[in-house]
């Protein structure tokens, strides 16, 4: 039986955010993270299949601080519990924005709930129809 030839993929090593794939579309990629595996398992098999979820930096939360940018891009006015949530987007911390243990303004979303700090994923590389 003859071996179908298959197209390489083209990985994207992430230097940048220019680096970056298409907001939402989801790609095949590798992580830094480490992976179980069982001791007979061949290493470094660290890919996943995630999209990108865009945030904002620490830098851009604080130059839109007292900006019309601070307003329109905040979710609406609400409450949990009883503390109020101020509504600016300055105050608000979302999925990809850099704060904490995300040091970049992206995160990464896969299948299920688990996720990726933006700085964990590597590389990526398109997902390409079957021929």
């Amino acid at each position: 039986m003859r071996s179908k030839e298959h197209k390489k993929m083209n990985w994207i090593e992430i230097k940048s955010e220019q680096d970056l794939p298409q907001e939402g579309k989801y790609v095949i990629a590798k992580h830094n993270r480490g992976t179980w595996h069982d001791s007979d398992d061949q290493e470094n098999v660290n890919t996943v299949v995630v999209k990108l979820v865009r945030g904002i930096s620490e830098k851009e939360r604080n130059e839109m601080k007292g900006t019309n940018k601070d307003y329109q891009d905040s979710p609406s006015e609400s409450y949990h519990g009883s503390y109020k949530i101020s509504g600016l987007r300055s105050d608000t911390y979302k999925q990809g924005d850099e704060h904490g243990n995300n040091t970049v303004a992206w995160e990464w979303d896969s299948f299920g709930p688990d996720s990726f700090f933006g700085q964990t994923i590597t590389h990526w590389a398109a997902i390409e129809p079957l021929p």
